[in-house]
């Protein structure tokens, strides 16, 4: 049976990746950011307005995202 023989792989792709494309209205943390290590690889990304977008094309049967949520008062 062709479905028992296909297997199943995980990738993560860290959020720097070239192969995410982020709309104009995101930016990467600062350098000196104390909580970064908090993150994969020490990297995020952050929305900067309502509607920011981001979009990975891939070949496969899920995609599962990771976030991390603030509100700013």
């Amino acid at each position: 049976n062709d479905k028992l023989s296909t297997m199943l792989t995980n990738l993560t792709i860290d959020d720097i990746s070239q192969d995410i494309i982020y709309s104009s209205n995101w930016a990467p943390q600062l350098s000196s950011d104390p909580n970064a290590d908090m993150f994969f690889q020490s990297t995020y990304h952050s929305a900067q307005a309502d509607g920011a977008s981001a979009n990975i094309t891939f070949t496969g049967a899920s995609l599962v995202c990771l976030n991390y949520s603030t509100t700013n008062a």
